[in-house]
């Protein structure tokens, strides 16, 4: 199934990473740390509060870490952040097809939080929770992999996966953006 994502969701790959590896390229700040991590937190918790018990034989929840940012915000001096209003409450197929993408960007939080330790060692110290907590290491996409190979049994199913993964790289990049307040509803 990962497989199937990568090469089905290609067209998308290129901006998701450059919105993911905006904080390397623009000129990192404490205040552009901020920003992106307003932008990862209003997805994110707009996910978390979509996906509900979706994918009961895989956690999909805990992978979502919205109490690490909120403490990285709160450091950070961000006190109310915004929120993606969820696409609805999702089924299994739907849940990984998103979750796939989060975990996709995650894929770079190793560069990004060594980048940012090289230049804002401070505005750091206190605010990383989530970058080091949530890298996707090889060990977390072969989780995904083998749930979504465990979980997702029908060629509809599947269908469903690519269609949510789709959205949801559509839906953050034009959160990232600022041209977004709610995702669209997903067809079940």
């Amino acid at each position: 199934m990962l497989e199937r994502l990568q090469r089905e969701t290609a067209s998308h790959h290129h901006g998701a990473d450059e919105d993911q590896l905006s904080i390397v390229t623009a000129g990192s700040t404490a205040g552009r740390y901020a920003d992106y991590l307003v932008r990862i937190h209003g997805f994110e918790a707009g996910f978390d509060a979509a996906v509900g018990d979706a994918a009961a034989p895989f956690d999909v929840r805990e992978r979502v870490q919205i109490t690490a940012i909120q403490s990285d915000l709160r450091a950070l001096g961000v006190v109310d952040a915004p929120t993606l209003a969820g696409p609805h409450v999702m089924r299994a197929p739907e849940a990984l097809g998103w979750l796939y993408v989060i975990e996709r960007a995650r894929r770079l939080h190793g560069l990004i939080e060594r980048h940012l330790r090289s230049r804002l060692p401070s505005a750091l110290a206190g605010a990383d929770a989530y970058l080091t907590r949530t890298r996707t290491t090889g060990k977390r996409w072969r989780e995904l992999g083998e749930a979504m190979d465990e979980i997702v049994i029908t060629p509809r199913h599947a269908q469903r996966v690519v269609d949510a993964a789709r959205l949801a790289f559509r839906c953050r990049r034009a959160w990232h953006a600022g041209a977004l307040r709610s995702a669209p509803r997903l067809v079940a």
